[in-house]
């Protein structure tokens, strides 16, 4: 991402995050996330943090699986 720009609102989801992404070779590679409140997946701020970082760590050293025949 080359630049972001965050737009809140009190309407209810009506929140917004603009980005401007990189293009290399005409492709851009992103990643969403999102959770919901109910769920209680990620009950805290920190605990979506500790998420993101983990996934982060991980598409940036993805597994490499190799098969002999």
């Amino acid at each position: 991402m080359t630049a972001s720009d965050y737009y809140v609102t009190d309407l209810t989801d009506r929140s917004n995050l603009y980005a401007q992404l990189k293009v290399n070779d005409n492709k851009v590679v992103y990643y969403a996330g999102l959770a919901w409140k109910e769920s209680q997946q990620y009950p805290t701020k920190a605990s979506w943090e500790a998420y993101l970082s983990e996934f982060s760590q991980k598409i940036n050293a993805p597994l490499e699986v190799t098969y002999n025949k």
